[in-house]
């Protein structure tokens, strides 16, 4: 009540005071009135909802417009658990009742309120910073409670978004940290090398397998260049590829020859361009794979396979179900077929004698790892021939084959004949002379006799297991057991004549001839002949044995120098091993007799066989050539090794008029050529 009403009641005071009292407390109150008004105003319009709860049920009685906007619902004159009966069950009217019974005010931030906000019977979750202020009365009693609520639903998800963000983002960086773990694992732990460099060469990333080529680390090498570790003339062919993939935008796959420490190296290297988020590339990459011990294993077996297929044997691979997998050249020319053809087919289908019994004779070859027979192949034309065979069981990645080298004996098998009839004839030859043979060891004890019609000095039951000094005088024993020391010293056989005294049964002596030959390392064979009746016929068996050995030289002369016809006109001598000045005289006589005989136009002299030629042989060619050259024919000369070439030119011998190829298929093509 204002001061003055005391004065406007007061007796003494006049009308017009009292008008003028009354105009002024209903302007003050009109003011008042205008300024709660605006208050009002200001209340409801205010943009963060605000609503007064009166009464200790929380009775809306005030709510200005974004307060009602936010709740969605009719809520004035009613109480909250009415109003927004969510709330009691969330624990809110417990922080009510808080503020309402201390008359403190309580902020809360970020307070979760799960409601229907609009209406539709979904709760929603919505987040606000809420003030609950206690209103008083004039005595200081609590009567209500002011709350303002402003939402921040939003910043509360948008930043919650961001911290899911932040934590997916953090897994992403640990992922990729792990995986950027995995990658340089991988890279420095895989067996070749890894780089990138920028577009000027500097290494950006280099592995540890390609840093253990150099001198340095895998980090030391960053920022340098090959420069740095290759000679200069092979960093430009580097260079030259990398701009040639920046030009091109495509990867480059090519074999460079890197040296290192221990030589050089040869490397598959594949390089490529690397682009970055605007699609330009910005640096190059690579890998380079170490292949120097795969070019070497190639190239031996590229050796193996030719030394293989210029092999005269006949070499095939056969796997365990009885099929070739592998045959040389030789194999297909002796048989008639093609390579093609024979991987078709199996060692039942060349050998007559096998038919179905191929597992038996694999069983066999396993069992024993390495025999050696002789069988008979057939030719594509139904010919057969013998052959050796020399068969290997083998495992190769955990598969087992058979390998079978097999030579073509039909020269041999004649050889063979030829000398078992020699063999026969010599037999008969030696039968019919009449020797005493004995075997006497290294003091001249007798040890055995071997029967002959010719009658002994002594019977044998009489004089074996005694020595030579127990039967014949001392001045026949000396000799005997000298010549037996010189034969078992020397290795060769020894020769004595002597002359018997008169005995029983040899009433007249005679002259004998002994031989002693070394049959072991102490004991010798001795032959006794008497020779006495058959002096006259010394020099019938003389020639007889003359005429043997000339024709086992024969023998043996065509078989170190075979000449071959492989035409009408063209004949083939292979050479194998030593030349020496006797052997070259037979080449000559052999050639000359066979173009003279042939008629022959070319004649090839293959020395693939021969190891060694010098000064006296390289001569002996050119004579042989110029002799051959008289008789119309043309000298080739096919098969010289690099140490022969070497040795003619260190030499100096003038091969003109003689043609040379490096093989003898060349010089047959050439041959053939120029017939």
């Amino acid at each position: 009540m204002p001061q003055n009403m005391n004065t406007i009641i007061s007796p003494d005071s006049d009308c017009a005071l009292l008008r003028q009292r009354i105009l002024e407390f209903e302007q003050e109150r009109d003011q008042a009135r205008a300024e709660s008004q605006q208050l009002l105003d200001l209340f409801m319009h205010a943009p963060i909802p605000a609503c007064l709860w009166r009464g200790p049920e929380y009775i809306y009685e005030m709510a200005n417009h974004a307060y009602l906007s936010l709740v969605g619902r009719d809520i004035l004159g009613k109480p909250v658990r009415e109003a927004v009966p969510e709330l009691a069950t969330q624990g809110h009217l417990d922080l009510l009742d808080r503020v309402y019974t201390s008359g403190e005010p309580v902020t809360v931030n970020e307070l979760l309120i799960r409601y229907d906000r609009h209406g539709t019977g979904q709760v929603q979750d919505a987040w606000f910073n809420v003030m609950y202020h206690p209103v008083r009365a004039i005595d200081g009693t609590v009567t209500g409670i002011l709350h303002l609520a402003l939402d921040v639903t939003a910043q509360v998800l948008a930043r919650r978004e961001v911290e899911s963000r932040n934590a997916e983002i953090e897994q992403l960086n640990i992922k990729l940290q792990h995986s950027q773990s995995l990658l340089k694992g991988l890279v420095d732990h895989i067996p070749a090398g890894v780089f990138i460099k920028d577009l000027e060469g500097h290494f950006l990333l280099i592995n540890q397998f390609a840093a253990a080529m150099t001198s340095y680390i895998a980090t030391e090498l960053i920022g340098k260049t090959e420069y740095d570790l290759l000679p200069p003339d092979i960093v430009r062919g580097i260079h030259a590829r990398d701009r040639l993939i920046v030009e091109t935008g495509k990867p480059l796959t090519n074999e460079e020859i890197i040296p290192l420490e221990d030589g050089p190296h040869v490397f598959l290297s594949i390089r490529f361009p690397i682009y970055n988020a605007q699609g330009q590339i910005y640096a190059t990459g690579g890998v380079g794979t170490d292949i120097t011990a795969y070019r070497k294993a190639q190239h031996e077996l590229q050796l193996m396979q030719i030394m293989l297929n210029h092999t005269a044997d006949m070499v095939a691979c056969i796997s365990v179900e009885g099929r070739f997998v592998y045959v040389n050249q030789a194999m297909s020319r002796a048989l008639g077929y093609s390579t093609a053809e024979l991987l078709t087919l199996g060692p039942a289908d060349i050998d007559p004698t096998l038919t179905n019994d191929w597992t038996a004779t694999w069983n066999d070859i396993k069992n024993k790892n390495f025999i050696t027979f002789e069988t008979h192949y057939r030719h594509q034309s139904g010919s057969t021939f013998p052959v050796e065979i020399t068969a290997n069981h083998i495992t190769f990645n955990d598969q087992e084959y058979v390998c079978t080298f097999a030579r073509d004996i039909r020269q041999r098998k004649a050889v063979e004949e030829s000398l078992r009839a020699s063999e026969a004839k010599n037999r008969v030859l030696i039968e019919s002379i009449p020797d005493m043979m004995f075997i006497q060891d290294r003091q001249g004890t007798y040890l055995e006799y071997i029967s002959s019609h010719t009658q002994t000095y002594v019977p044998p039951e009489e004089f074996i297991g005694k020595r030579v000094g127990d039967i014949f005088p001392p001045e026949l024993a000396r000799p005997f057991i000298t010549m037996i020391e010189q034969a078992l010293g020397t290795g060769s056989s020894q020769f004595i004549e002597y002359t018997l005294p008169p005995h029983p049964g040899h009433e007249s002596g005679g002259n004998f001839e002994a031989r002693v030959s070394p049959i072991s390392h102490d004991t010798v064979l001795v032959l006794v002949r008497d020779i006495t009746s058959r002096k006259q016929a010394e020099a019938e068996r003389a020639a007889l044995q003359q005429q043997i050995i000339d024709l086992q030289r024969s023998a043996l002369r065509e078989l170190s120098t075979p000449l071959i016809p492989i035409t009408d006109d063209v004949l083939i001598m292979p050479l194998i091993g030593a030349l020496d000045s006797y052997r070259m005289q037979q080449v000559m006589e052999t050639l000359l007799d066979g173009v003279a005989r042939c008629r022959a136009k070319m004649v090839i002299l293959d020395i693939t066989g021969v190891k060694l030629v010098d000064m006296q042989i390289a001569n002996a060619f050119i004579q042989t050539a110029q002799a051959v050259r008289l008789l119309g024919a043309q000298v080739i000369l096919t098969g010289m090794n690099p140490e022969v070439a070497q040795t003619i030119v260190h030499l100096g011998v003038d091969m003109t008029g003689i043609m040379t190829f490096g093989s003898l298929q060349s010089g047959i093509t050439a041959a053939l050529q120029r017939r």
